[in-house]
């Protein structure tokens, strides 16, 4: 055998064993990834105890944006250690766009008394804001959404729309915002109290944001300015 083909055996061997490398980390990566058509492992995935399994209270999807609020009873309360009726934990994956039906872990609530509707933006600083609103059910029949400015006052009421009473949910709404360092409060509509609206919020916001400027391990330079003109212009 000359050298020129041993060469090329041994060049066909290892891109071989680089594609059956790549191909078992394909398949090994995968299989940590949660089926989001399949309740059954969802609840195997977000339980800490699979003989005490977690409670799905209400699943939403949108896109590629998958929300879960369920109840664990491994969970307690850490107030008064019992297991409170409104502790609550609410999921939040997105499709990985390699793997069919595949969802990758993006954030949540990592558990808390959930005394109100809460939100869950699924857009980072973007003035168009598809997002979940998600209780876990009480006697309240109407939320009411606001729009909050960089520094949390409230800028104006974005919406007021029915849910379920007693029953838990989580709901697609879809809300455009004055300035993509603005957020989403939620409330019951009983739950609401007379709130002073900041006109002045352009002002506030960039008071926010020259404080996040100053802070040099928050973002590099150049992301910054980018926010700042995608935010003033």
């Amino acid at each position: 055998m000359t050298k020129r083909k041993k060469a090329v055996i041994i060049g066909i061997g290892i891109f071989g064993f680089i594609m059956i490398g790549l191909i078992s980390a394909y398949f090994i990566y995968g299989s940590t990834l949660l089926n989001g058509y399949s309740e059954e492992t969802i609840i195997k995935e977000l339980s800490e105890d699979t003989d005490n399994p977690i409670e799905i209270l209400a699943m939403q999807k949108y896109e590629d944006h998958l929300g879960i609020l369920y109840k664990d009873p491994m969970a307690e309360d850490p107030l008064n250690g019992t297991n409170a009726e409104d502790y609550a934990f609410f999921a939040h994956y997105i499709k990985h766009r390699l793997y069919k039906n595949r969802y990758y872990y993006k954030g949540g609530s990592p558990g808390g008394n959930v005394t109100c509707p809460l939100i869950s933006a699924l857009a980072e600083d973007a003035l168009q804001v598809p997002c979940f609103v998600y209780d876990i059910g009480r006697d309240e029949s109407r939320c009411i959404v606001y729009e909050a400015d960089a520094m949390g006052n409230t800028v104006r009421k974005m919406d007021e729309f029915e849910v379920p009473a007693n029953e838990p949910y989580i709901i697609l709404k879809e809300y455009e915002l004055l300035n993509i360092f603005h957020h989403l409060e939620a409330c019951g509509a009983s739950q609401d109290t007379p709130r002073e609206y900041n006109e002045n919020y352009l002002e506030t916001d960039k008071e926010w944001f020259n404080m996040l400027r100053n802070d040099t391990e928050a973002k590099p330079d150049k992301e910054l300015e980018e926010l700042y003109e995608k935010a003033f212009g």
